[in-house]
């Protein structure tokens, strides 16, 4: 998990945004730089929860999908990006 890097995912009505996020021992993960944006009907998303750590997988245009791992305290947010990615 220490090696690991955190995202946070950014839907809007219209983009979706990458969000590195930076570990900070007071503040816990604070936004870093923006990696990538696209536009919201160029994505698509699907999330399959577990019992500790789920997986929200993007597929974004021209690229490989990105496969976040998402531990349970965070999968009612992913399962909230998911939903608004396939509406």
């Amino acid at each position: 998990m220490l090696l690991q890097t955190p995202y946070g995912v950014v839907v809007t009505d219209r983009r979706v945004f990458l969000v590195r996020l930076a570990k900070d021992v007071i503040a816990g993960y604070k936004p870093n730089n923006v990696e990538a944006e696209y536009p919201k009907s160029s994505i698509s998303a699907d999330f399959n929860g577990g019992a500790v750590i789920g997986t929200l997988r993007l597929q974004r245009p021209g690229a490989a999908p990105l496969k976040l791992n998402v531990q349970r305290i965070f999968q009612t947010g992913a399962r909230a990006v998911a939903d608004a990615l396939r509406a």
